[in-house]
C-alpha cells in the first residue's frame, strides 16, 4: 500500500519540476538565466528606536539573475492569496505589514530586505516571485513588479521597525487571536491556551 502512494507522490514532484523547468526555459529564451543560490541563507541586523539589535535570517529557496534583474524564488505548497496587480506603492506596503491575508507575500518582502541591496531594489531591478505548486501551470507569482517596488520599497523598513518594535514593547499587551482554521493545527495550540 505504501510503495504505491510513494510511487504517486514521486509522479507529482517529477511533474512540478519539469513545469518549473519549462518556465526557466522560457526566460532562458528571452535573456540569460543564471541560477546564483539554492537554500540561500539570508541575514541582517536592524537597531530598533529603543537601541536593542536585533539580528534577522531566512532561507530563500532559490535567487537566480535573469539578464540585469536578482529573481528571489520561494516554493509554496500551501495556499496562496494573489496581489491584486494594480496597487499602489503604500497599498503594496499597507498589504505586507497588515492582516493575514498575505503573509507569503510578507515573507517575499522580508527576504528583499535581507539581501541588503537598496540599489537594486530602487531601480526595479530585484523580482521576488512566489511558485505556487497548487496552481503552478499559470506560472510564478510575482510579489514585486518594476512598476510599484522602486515607490514601495523605501517604505518597507520604517514599518518592519514599527512592527518589530510593537512585537518586543513590554508594554503592549500580547493578545491571542484565536483563528479556528489555523489553531486547529497548529502543534503550539496547547501553549497558548494553556490547555
Amino acid at each position: 500500500h505504501r510503495p504505491g502512494k510513494n510511487l504517486r507522490l514521486l509522479r507529482v514532484i517529477e511533474a512540478l519540476a519539469s513545469q518549473v523547468l519549462r518556465f526557466d526555459a522560457e526566460l532562458a529564451a528571452q535573456r540569460p538565466l543564471t541560477p546564483l543560490h539554492l537554500e540561500h541563507e539570508l541575514t541582517r541586523t536592524l537597531t530598533l528606536p529603543s537601541g536593542r539589535t536585533l539580528t534577522l535570517k531566512g532561507r530563500l529557496d532559490r535567487i537566480d539573475r535573469h539578464g540585469p534583474t536578482r529573481r528571489f524564488i520561494d516554493y509554496k505548497t500551501g495556499h496562496v492569496a494573489e496581489l491584486p496587480k494594480s496597487l499602489a506603492a503604500e497599498q503594496v506596503i499597507e498589504r505586507l505589514f497588515t492582516g493575514d491575508e498575505h503573509p507569503e507575500v510578507r515573507q517575499g518582502g522580508l527576504y528583499a530586505w535581507l539581501m541588503n541591496d537598496d540599489l537594486a531594489m530602487a531601480e526595479g531591478q530585484l523580482e521576488v516571485l512566489i511558485y505556487p505548486m497548487r496552481w503552478l501551470q499559470q506560472g510564478p507569482m510575482p510579489i514585486t513588479r518594476q512598476a510599484n517596488v522602486a515607490e514601495a520599497w523605501p517604505l518597507f523598513e520604517p514599518r518592519l521597525i514599527a512592527l518589530l518594535s510593537e512585537l518586543l514593547a513590554p508594554a503592549v499587551p500580547f493578545v491571542q487571536k484565536k483563528d479556528e482554521q489555523r489553531c486547529d493545527y497548529c502543534p503550539y495550540y496547547r501553549l497558548c491556551y494553556g490547555l
